[in-house]
């Protein structure tokens, strides 16, 4: 059966399995998942739902839940495994330990880590548990001194971290804790780690029954710790106490019996050598005298002894000793002793260690362990004392290392109280051993040790090696510590500079990073954010991420990036109330300093447009909904530019209502409380009496006189305002009437007086009442002059009523018909001179034969040029020909033989004999520029200075002679050639000057506005080129005048910061592709993201598209690159595949596999072949360069292994 446990306090559900043993009957067993160890866990209730559980205890792998049986000894339920035991999740028992995996279960080793050997609070007899059950933590397996009871005859047995057993050595017997073995005896070779631990002890001498060893006296005329007995008298063992020879049992030590026998010996041998009879390394020779061995004694240099066969001193291992005693240590050698009253002498153990009990090879230096000093042993001789050439020697590896191990700087400390030391596998952490019960120190991050300094360092400063370092992370027991990632995060794979801080988009928080270090973790100014991609505090939001902005910031309130009026409101999203972007009262603006709506004069804008008028506030708009709405000026009239003070209402002249203006605000309109506004006094004025004025009347003599009626209409019983004129009405005539008096008769500037609207209309509409009216009317149009109305044809080729008169001739007024050009009079009506000024001949749909090419190249202007012959715009030096009369193209000819010379104006043959042929350009020779652009024709031309032809207002200019071209020359520098005055002149940037304008025969020349735009009206300092927004020209202006006309070297000059750009931001796309239909730029903020003009509709956003993954956009080039050729600058640059749009999936596709699912992350990872993160060890794996994804395999066998970062075929265990 199955079922779910789940336990009501931590939520946290349990799959529940069941098991039924023969003698439990039917037991519920839980295998429950981990709990948060700072949670306390709720037993009673658990066993109280399940009488019958069985359940592994998640805080000790020695602990288990028996909810059938309560034990009073731990907790109620909660039992412990016997020493060294452990509960088993798999057969639900207590088992040897090395059968039992404990996983995440902390596993306890020490027997005092169980509770079952700790003393009741209660019982004071108890001893504490590490004296009677001592730890095996850290040591080898096999025999182990009893920590505490060093060389004694207690030891412990462990076993992988336990203790096994403890042990006692046989009688009389002692536990050597260098050799791990019990001993019987004590030596020079042991005598003084057994004495350090036993102070006080007296122990029999190992091989002479005289002496014996007080480890209360270290120095001693017979050696370390040893002493004699007062002759005869011998030690005996068993009252450890020198006592009567006849009462000591000396067997099998040597028993030394002669007082003296040296003397009588060498009386009659006076030149004998002989062996000393007790030990190895003396001997006797008669011939020298008393020497501080004795009379007439030497000895061997260590560590050799005294060979009795070859009478001299040998190596040690060549001597047969015959029962003399054998010195092993250099202490045993008489020669290394001090002498006695030498204070300046040190001990012989503090200069000569011994190597007595050590096995052959080195060891560390007893005086001195955990030092760069160590000895080399061989046979229980000390050979040579030797040092590291760096580091220490390591007393448990016994080998010289580098590094202290985490296992060794317990002891390690205990030799070197002060010792500051780096951790050998983490480059952060180092070892303090200043009276530190825990010596492990970790440097502030991102700081690291030094090993040369040997302090924490600025990590740039520090060499690592192979030592690691951690990233800040939370300790287990720390259940409120904000988790490492979300405090500190990551830098690795990140530029060095300010980055995102990954879990606080749109946020002031922002990190700096430095060699994939985080530095610093910081805030931007309030009231601003960090943008996420000019990765730059801002106090503006691009438009399309508000949304994604205000969902991380629900209550905050931004000003508009561009808009000085406008706000987002993050308040208004979330709680539904308006609208994201908000806009403040006419005339406040919203200040970024106190992120409210206030006066305008107290706001600084800076950057942002500065809304002045009414109508460039949303709010005073029409919607669209709205048709009986009037429009914002008629209501809402503008006073830019105009000084503080009352003026007249633009729609109301001569009428009641006014503005008044304030700081180029429209401030407040207002009525004259009685009579009208005056707008040339400014000032509300009063009617006369009303009356009719003899004045106005035409005196009897003036035949000339317009009866005043027709001068002067009335406005009896007409509305105030503007009114039509009886008699005259949807013409240009119109009055303004207050109280049926006639104020003013005015004349439209441009179209009719439209009686129902009571304005001036610029065209009459199809269905207008005009038309209506008047069915046969023919109606000049009030804006071209070429152009008319015709009430009788309804439906015309360019619609409702309009009609053009055929090139080149135009609508008369008078005749009220199409007249020749030269005879009619076009007073205020726009009249079009070139071909392609007439619709007909520019849209080809109206034309009677139509053409695909443009207007321009099939029908030229004259505009400009003299009457006569000219040469074809787009076809110069071919043999067509235009002719002009009064700008305009009267005429479109060909040459019958030859070319049109556009210099001379006429036909000449191809052979001209005026021309040399060594000045022609040769077939060959298509970079040839033509003869007569090189050198211009001086044929029928004054003498003396003339123009250059290709070149007007310039400093280029020809001489002739004789109608030849003598030279070409050019003024000083800051002049120019006056093509009037045919001499050179200064140049004069300022003002509106004759000499810049187009002479009337160059129709090649550009307009003056094209070349020289005005500077009026703009601010000082650098501006767009008037009518070519967005282009490389711009103009810098001073004073109103226009100074200098610049080129950007790269890229286009940007409208609103006043500066070239060889990027475009996103927020600028649309109007700059509006003005550059077939452009191509980068994106300002990505560097994979390129703006194409020429395609609206790209996946990501109006004219954005992506280079393929993994270029990059060069905007050197202007394409896609090899990202490796492409260099770095402002712009973000992607390198995971998922940081491409072009991987994204779209709502539109519901099979799309998330990116991360399919395309893998090579950030951070070396170059070549990489395991896959999340799919190690497995077929799959990624090939990097520079962390980019160059490409996703799969091994044809086996698995790819992460360490050799090759496809191998795994080796299986057992098999």
């Amino acid at each position: 059966m199955n079922r779910i446990y789940v336990n009501q306090k931590t939520q946290v559900v349990f799959p529940v399995r069941s098991v039924c043993p023969a003698v439990l009957g039917c037991l519920m067993v839980h295998i429950i998942s981990l709990v948060d160890s700072g949670q306390q866990r709720d037993v009673d209730k658990f066993c109280q739902a399940n009488p019958l559980a069985l359940v592994q205890d998640l805080e000790n792998c020695a602990h288990y839940i028996n909810c059938s049986h309560k034990n009073s000894k731990i907790d109620d339920f909660i039992h412990e495994c016997v020493y060294p035991d452990l509960f088993s999740d798999v057969t639900l028992k207590c088992e040897n330990f090395q059968a039992v995996v404990c996983k995440l279960r902390p596993e306890p080793m020490a027997p005092c880590e169980y509770k079952q050997n700790v003393c009741k609070s209660d019982d004071t007899s108890c001893s504490p548990c590490p004296e009677r059950l001592p730890s095996c933590v850290g040591l080898g397996d096999g025999p182990q001194p009893f920590t505490g009871q060093e060389w004694t005859s207690s030891y412990v047995v462990c076993l992988q971290n336990r203790t096994i057993d403890v042990r006692q050595c046989p009688q009389n017997a002692i536990f050597n804790p260098e050799t791990h073995q019990c001993i019987n005896k004590i030596d020079q070779s042991n005598i003084n780690a057994y004495c350090k631990a036993n102070p006080k002890a007296i122990k029999p001498h190992p091989t002479n029954c005289a002496q014996f060893v007080n480890c209360s006296a270290a120095n001693s005329r017979y050696g370390q710790y040893i002493q004699e007995c007062v002759y005869p008298d011998l030690f005996s063992a068993a009252s450890l106490s020198c006592q009567k020879f006849e009462s000591v049992q000396c067997i099998p030590k040597n028993e030394p019996q002669a007082p003296y026998y040296v003397l009588d010996y060498c009386h009659y041998q006076p030149t004998d050598i002989v062996a000393d009879p007790l030990n190895c390394a003396l001997y006797v020779n008669c011939s020298t005298g008393t020497t501080r061995f004795g009379e007439h004694k030497l000895e061997c240099p260590y560590p050799k002894l005294y060979d009795i066969s070859s009478r001299t001193c040998k190596n040690f291992d060549e001597v047969e000793c015959n029962g003399r005693k054998i010195p092993m240590t250099p202490c045993e050698y008489q020669q290394n002793v001090c002498l006695k009253g030498d204070v300046s002498c040190k001990p012989c153990p503090e200069r000569l260690p011994s190597c007595a009990g050590l096995p052959n090879g080195v060891h560390a230096d007893p005086r001195a362990p955990w030092s760069n000093s160590y000895i080399r042993c061989f046979n229980n001789r000390t050979l040579v004392v030797e040092q590291c050439t760096s580091g220490y020697f390591n007393t448990r590896t016994r080998q010289c290392e580098v590094y202290v191990n985490s296992v060794d700087v317990i002891e390690y400390c205990k030799y070197h109280s002060d010792a500051i030391l780096p951790s050998p596998d983490n480059c952060a952490k180092y070892y303090n051993c200043k009276g530190n019960d825990n010596p492990v120190e970790e440097c502030p991050y991102p700081y690291l040790f030094s090993q040369t300094t040997n302090k924490c360092e600025q990590f740039s400063m520090v060499f690592c090696g192979s030592r690691q370092y951690d990233q800040n992370k939370c300790s287990s027991n720390d259940p409120n510590c904000v988790p490492c990632k979300e405090r500190l995060p990551s830098c690795e794979g990140l530029p060095d500079g300010y980055n995102i801080f990954p879990t606080r988009e749109y946020t002031r928080w922002y990190i700096k990073c430095s060699q994939n270090r985080t530095v610093e973790v910081t805030q931007c100014p309030p009231n601003t954010i960090f943008d996420v991609k000019k990765n730059i505090c801002t106090s503006s939001v691009i438009g399309n991420e508000w949304e994604q902005f205000c969902k991380v910031n629900p209550q905050s309130i931004q000003p508009h990036p561009i808009n000085c009026a406008q706000y987002y409101n993050c308040t208004a999203l979330t709680s539904g109330e308006g609208t994201l972007l908000q806009e403040c009262k006419y005339p406040d603006l919203f200040s970024p300093r106190t992120l409210r709506c206030d006066d305008f004069m107290t706001v600084t804008c800076g950057a942002r447009h500065e809304p002045q008028t009414p109508c460039e506030y949303k709010q005073n708009l029409c919607l669209l909904s709205d048709p009986n709405c009037q429009p914002c000026p008629t209501r809402f009239p503008s006073c830019l530019g105009l000084s503080d003070g009352k003026f007249p209402h633009p729609s109301h002249l001569w009428g009641r209502d006014y503005i008044m203006c304030f700081h180029n605000r429209t401030i407040e309109v207002v009525s004259c409380d009685n009579g009208y506004f005056n707008p040339r006094t400014r000032r509300c004025s009063s009617y006369v009496d009303p009356g009719e004025y003899r004045q106005n009347l035409c005196s009897n003599k003036d035949t000339n006189c317009v009866p005043c009626p027709i001068r002067l209409p009335s406005c009896v019983g007409l509305p105030d305002g503007l009114n039509s004129v009886t008699g005259a009405q949807w013409t240009d005539k119109y009055i303004l009437c207050y109280r049926n008096r006639t104020i003013e008769v005015n004349t439209c500037k441009q179209g009719v007086f439209n009686p129902m609207k009571r304005l001036c209309d610029d065209h009459v509409r199809p269905g207008d009442r005009y038309c209506q009216a008047n069915p046969g009317s023919i109606v000049a149009h009030p804006g071209n002059c070429a152009q008319y109305y015709n009430c009788s044809q309804k439906n015309t080729k360019l619609g409702g009523y309009l009609m053009e008169c055929p090139y080149p001739n135009l609508f008369s007024k008078i005749t009220n018909s199409c007249q020749n050009f030269n005879s009619t009079v076009c007073q205020n009506r726009f009249e079009p001179q070139a071909p392609c000024e007439y619709i007909v001949n520019r849209e080809p749909s109206l034309s009677l034969q139509r053409s695909t090419i443009p207007c321009p190249d099939r029908l030229p202007s004259c505009i400009g040029l003299s009457d006569g012959k000219h040469e074809f715009p787009s076809r110069r030096w071919w043999a067509d020909y235009i002719v002009c009369y009064h700008n305009r193209t009267v005429e479109i000819n060909k040459c019958a033989n030859g070319y049109f010379n556009p210099y001379l104006r006429i036909c000449v043959r191809w052979i001209s004999l005026s021309q040399y042929n060594q000045n022609m350009c040769k077939v060959n020779s298509p970079s040839c520029i033509p003869c007569p652009e090189r050198l211009p024709s001086c044929l029928g031309t004054p003498d003396g200075p003339q123009v250059y032809p290709q070149r007007l207002w310039t400093a280029w200019y020809i001489v002739c002679d004789r109608n030849r071209t003598i030279e070409i020359t050019k003024c000083q520098h800051g002049q120019i050639f006056d093509p009037h005055h045919r001499h050179c002149v200064t140049a004069d940037k300022t003002g509106e000057y004759q000499q810049n304008l187009c002479a009337s025969y160059n129709s090649s020349c550009l307009p003056c506005s094209d070349r020289l735009p005005s500077c009026v009206g703009l601010p000082n300092g650098k501006n767009s080129f008037s009518g070519r927004v967005w282009s490389p020209y711009y103009v810098d202006c001073l004073n109103n005048r226009t100074y200098t006309v610049h080129r950007c070297t790269n890229g286009w000059f940007h409208p609103v910061q006043r500066l070239c750009v060889t990027q475009i931001h996103p927020g600028d796309v649309i109007s700059f592709c509006s003005a550059n239909k077939n452009a191509i730029s980068a994106d300002s903020l990505n560097a994979a993201h390129f703006i194409n003009c020429s395609d609206p509709n790209p996946i990501i956003s109006h004219y954005i598209q992506e280079c393929p993954y993994p270029q990059l956009f060069s905007t050197e080039t202007h394409s896609c690159q090899d990202f490796r050729t492409v260099p770095v600058d402002s712009r973000i640059v992607p390198q995971a595949p998922c940081e491409y749009s072009q991987y994204h999936c779209y709502n539109i596709d519901k099979s799309c596999r998330p990116c991360h699912e399919v395309h893998h992350s090579c950030i951070g990872l070396p170059d070549g072949d990489n395991a896959v993160s999340g799919l190690t060890w497995t077929s799959s794996y990624i090939t990097c360069l520079l962390n980019r994804t160059i490409a996703e395999n799969t091994c044809e066998k086996g698995v790819f292994d992460p360490h050799k970062r090759i496809c191998t075929t795994p080796v299986v265990v057992g098999k």
